[in-house]
């Protein structure tokens, strides 16, 4: 098993398995298990949220804490990954707003943010098309 984790409360343990924390919970004296969680720093964030905007498109997503920065990767074809153009966001940011896009096209997105110099795993893909008005 894992490296233990210390945590304060009576009843829970946790060990590192494969780079994934899980967080085991129980009752003092009592034999079944309370609770199971299993948090993976790699695990691909909620879903942004997108929306088209006269010549442009504002895009939300849930802020993560202890992050040095978010990055947003577009284009216009599709298929975004993190070889396409890169948008650096402040981690103290969780909306971005791109601007000066050409109404009635389609653009596309995903979404990674970097932790300790390495960045995570890419969001799912999201699209939308600036409105014209």
């Amino acid at each position: 098993m894992g490296e233990a984790l210390s945590v304060p409360r009576d009843g829970h343990t946790s060990h590192v398995i494969d780079g994934k924390i899980y967080a085991i919970a129980g009752k003092s004296g009592v034999s079944t298990l309370a609770s199971m969680e299993i948090y993976d720093r790699n695990a691909t964030p909620m879903m942004p949220s997108i929306k088209g905007v006269n010549a442009g498109i504002d895009i939300t997503w849930p802020a993560i804490s202890n992050i040095s920065e978010y990055r947003l990767y577009w284009n216009q074809e599709g298929g975004v990954s993190d070889v396409d153009a890169m948008i650096s966001i402040n981690a103290a940011n969780s909306t971005y707003q791109h601007r000066s896009l050409d109404n009635g096209s389609r653009y596309y997105y995903r979404l990674s943010w970097v932790i300790d110099g390495e960045e995570i795993v890419l969001s799912n893909e999201i699209s939308a098309i600036p409105t014209g008005l």
